[in-house]
């Protein structure tokens, strides 16, 4: 059925609704139980609700029908719903059921448990992304809303379900355990080197598969769609993933400032060598007004690790010139 969905909203544009159908439509709809989706209704039914919200919202604004406001604020109530219960199930169906009972970090072993590092980026698979049809039926939503006036209202509902879906996947990864106890001083060096090698691979797991994933996304539904704070797209994206890129950037940079002696500097360079990785994956994927913040924080951060790599390359050349012992520090505290 999804085929002729998509084929009846490239029609809806130029339908010759009349004025009473449309208010007829909208009024019918209103009625009908909310969990009854238009999405799952037949090819006339959806033809008939798009054609009818098109009908009124580009009626002109000295219209004498009555109620023609209060009748497109109602069809937009009914559209962001609709746009959130479709969102929301194909979320469910790439995390493999409904988000509310995906199994929480506290379920799994700990990071600092040595049979948690477990996930590598080159084996990790991410679902795909919603079908052509589904994008197709959200995006004419997004439209709908915003000729209507509510685009920021969809916005904030799109946001809503991607965090909430993103959070899901990135607890599963145990994402949180590195927002735990930011300073790296604190850490005895065999946990803390444990985070490290784990930050290297969920790093670009994130940025390369989970942010690219949701950057495609809200490319193809919002794109050519421009709200109040430029192109919807770029603001539904940064507004989605910039917390946990926030997130990732935060336990670097806290790594950066741990002083670690350069008996460890093997493993500060990986985490170093993963950073210059995914650096143009970050400025390609935040290259907007919005993500730019982002980019900077990211750069920022990399120039801390790249001085703290420098330092202990100093320390390691001041030690050979000078012929001081390499001691064995992996039991000492970081």
């Amino acid at each position: 059925m999804l085929k002729t969905i998509v084929a009846t909203l490239h029609t809806v544009m130029g339908s010759s609704l009349s004025q009473q159908s449309a208010v007829d439509t909208i009024t019918q709809w209103r009625s009908r139980p909310p969990h009854v989706l238009i999405f799952d209704s037949s090819r006339r039914e959806i033809s008939q609700y798009m054609e009818a919200v098109d009908k009124l919202t580009q009626s002109p604004p000295n219209s004498k029908e009555t109620n023609n406001k209060d009748l497109i604020a109602i069809a937009m109530a009914r559209l962001k719903r609709e746009f959130i219960a479709v969102l929301s199930r194909q979320a469910d169906y790439q995390a493999g059921g409904p988000i509310s009972t995906i199994t929480t970090t506290a379920e799994f072993s700990s990071v600092a448990d040595s049979t948690a590092y477990a996930f590598r980026y080159e084996d990790y698979v991410i679902s795909d992304l919603p079908s052509t049809d589904v994008i197709t039926y959200l995006k004419n939503i997004a439209q709908r809303m915003n000729s209507g006036g509510k685009l920021a209202d969809c916005i904030r509902a799109y946001k809503s379900v991607r965090r909430t879906f993103l959070q899901a996947q990135l607890s599963r990864l145990r994402f949180e355990e590195l927002s735990v106890n930011l300073n790296a001083k604190r850490y005895l060096w065999d946990e803390l080197k444990i985070k490290m090698e784990f930050w290297v691979q969920l790093s670009k797991i994130c940025v390369k598969k989970l942010f690219d994933r949701e950057k495609k996304l809200c490319d193809q539904i919002f794109q050519g769609i421009v709200g109040i704070n430029g192109p919807a797209k770029d603001e539904c994206f940064v507004g989605t993933v910039q917390d946990f890129a926030a997130g990732l950037f935060s336990f670097a940079e806290s790594m950066s400032l741990s002083n670690q002696p350069y008996e460890r500097m093997e493993t500060v360079f990986t985490v170093y060598d993963s950073f210059l990785s995914i650096l143009p994956n970050v400025k390609a994927l935040f290259d907007s007004v919005p993500g730019r913040e982002i980019v900077i924080r990211c750069e920022e951060t990399l120039s801390n690790v790249e001085i703290e790599v420098t330092r202990m390359l100093h320390d390691f050349e001041d030690a050979v010139l000078h012929e001081k012992p390499v001691s064995n520090s992996s039991d000492e505290n970081g």
